[in-house]
Formats: structure tokens, sequence, C-alpha cells
């Protein structure tokens, strides 16, 4: 065992039952044994669209994404709200109540990855984060993406590139320490070349709650790991391998196509670098040919920035 498995500390759950998708149906047969006639198909159970907020910083942030999505669909919409904070601007709020003491960003992370036991899985439902912003009408043929249980949209890093995000560990490029502090922490050997799933878009279906309740209590469970990051990807990561669910298909990228203003630059430039001058996808302007976009690293509201100006003009999002 290498020495660093030796030094850090380990953080052991317990293991969830196995998460097995696909399970096929038993055959339906009446008393003399008999196969049945099929029976009339009730419609399908209408899906829904769910934010969980946190904070008010978190909850003012969200009114960019909201307008859009209504924009898009009429389908529902939930914002799942820390209770206690300044109301979201929408007339469908659940306000649940996380742990005390954790801070908004922990609190949303609590929220989110607890979606399937606050707002119930008897209908799907497809969770959005707050800096993605639905494009028009097909954002709604995500749903139909999968017939699994639970789909993720991939993420646009790899294991060991978002690692300096993970883990405190100093790296200012991709590196090995969040391969070996998922060893260390939960035993998992996930390769550096694992291309993470996002958890700002995913849809659930009856049958994800053990791969969602081992998400959630993973993610919970560094909140006060002095080495971890407040992030909800790597737990999400040990959770599918521990599942054996880290080949399941994952989300068309076109429902989260990501544009970061920050793409490429240092943490001190990203503060002072001025909107206009942000990083841009020229090939993605005006827009992208996407359902939704992902403005990650806080690209929502960056007016100057011509990724936003255009979505917001598009959009015609209120200031």
């Amino acid at each position: 065992m290498p020495s660093w498995a030796v030094n850090m500390a380990r953080i052991w759950l317990p293991a969830p039952p196995p998460f097995r998708p696909w399970q096929k149906a038993e055959s339906r047969v009446n008393l003399a044994g008999k196969m049945t006639m099929p029976q009339h198909r009730s419609r399908a159970p209408a899906p829904r669209f769910v934010f969980a907020v946190a904070g008010a910083t978190h909850v003012a942030g969200l009114t960019p994404a909201l307008q859009a999505l209504k924009r898009a669909t009429a389908a529902e919409i939930i914002v799942v709200q820390r209770a206690g904070d300044p109301p979201a601007a929408h007339d469908n709020r659940l306000n649940a109540a996380p742990p005390p003491g954790l801070g908004a960003h922990q609190a949303a992370i609590w929220l989110k990855t607890r979606l399937h036991r606050l707002v119930g899985l008897e209908r799907p439902f497809c969770y959005l984060d707050s800096d993605v912003l639905a494009l028009g009408p097909e954002i709604e043929a995500i749903f139909a993406q999968t017939t699994g249980p639970v789909a993720f949209a991939p993420d646009h890093a790899t294991l060991d590139q978002f690692s300096p995000y993970a883990v405190r560990c100093g790296c200012t490029g991709a590196c090995g320490h969040l391969r070996e502090a998922l060893f260390c922490t939960w035993g998992l050997d996930v390769p550096g070349d694992f291309r993470l799933w996002n958890g700002g878009v995913f849809v659930a279906r009856p049958g994800a709650e053990a791969l969602l309740d081992d998400w959630h209590a993973r993610a919970a469970a560094l909140f006060d790991a002095p080495y971890w990051r407040t992030r909800d990807q790597a737990a999400l990561a040990a959770a599918l391998w521990r599942a054996g669910a880290q080949n399941l298909p994952t989300l068309a990228p076109r429902f989260n196509f990501i544009l970061d203003c920050c793409r490429g630059l240092s943490a001190a430039a990203r503060t002072a670098t001025p909107a206009a001058r942000l990083p841009v996808s020229p090939a993605h302007l005006p827009l992208p040919d996407a359902a939704a976009v992902h403005l990650i690293n806080h690209g929502v509201g960056r007016t100057g920035w011509p990724h936003w100006d255009h979505l917001a003009h598009y959009l015609e999002l209120a200031p």
C-alpha cells in the first residue's frame, strides 16, 4: 500500500444495496397459472424540473435560469430551498431544513443530493443547477434520453483534471491527488482518466434510490473533512464506482453544453479580468447548438462577456 494511503485518514461509509438499474419484471399470471391479458396502460406520470438553492445570494441568482426554463416549458417546476432563506421568485416552492451549521454551499449540495427523498420519485424529475439555462422546448426531450432510473450529463473534466478543485492539494493543474483521496477515504480505485458525471444536470426515476442515497451520504460525510473542498462530483464518482454503475449511459452533451468564462485563467486572473476580455468560444457565438447551456464559474450575469450578452438577449432575460 502506498505511503499516502497509510497517512491519510479514512472515512468509511456503509455499503449501499446493490444498484441494479434494469431488472426484468416478472410475467403476470392469474390464479389458474395462465398469462393474463395486457392491461390498459395509464398515461406516464408527468415529469418535473427541479432547482435546489440555499442562501440569499444563491436564491437571487436563480432568477435567470428560472426565467429561461419557464420560457421553454409548461412542465411543473419546483424550487427546493433551505427553510428560512428569502423565498425564490416562484410560486411552487418546497422548504427543507438541512442539518444546522452548514454553509450555503454545503446546504445546497445537501438539498440537491437528497431531492429524491424531498420531492419523491413517483414522477420523474430533472434537476438543473441554477447556472443552467434552457434554450427552448427541446429541454423537455431530456426525459426521453434514457429509460433507466438515473442519468447524468457528462462533465467536461476527467478525475485528474478536476483534482485541484476537489481536494486541497496545492496543485494548479491535473494531478493524482483526488485518486489518492478516494482510495484513502473509501478504498475505491477510480482511474484518473474517468470522465466525471456532472451533478448539475440529471434525471431520476423510481429505482434510483440506492445510488442517490449513497451520493448524498458520501457528499455529506466530506463537509467536515479539512482536506476535501465543498464539491459533489467526487462523491458522485465514488458512489458510481461503489455501485459498479460507472458505465451507465449519460445524457447527450447538448443538454449540458458547458461554457466556462474562466477557462484557462488563474485564480487571481478570474477576479481581475474584465468581462469583455473573458475567454470565449467563437464557434459557439452567438448561440451554441444545444438544448441547455451550463455557465460554470459564475458566468451568469457577466454583462460584457459575449456569451452571456447573447444568451440574455436571446432569452429576453430581465436584468
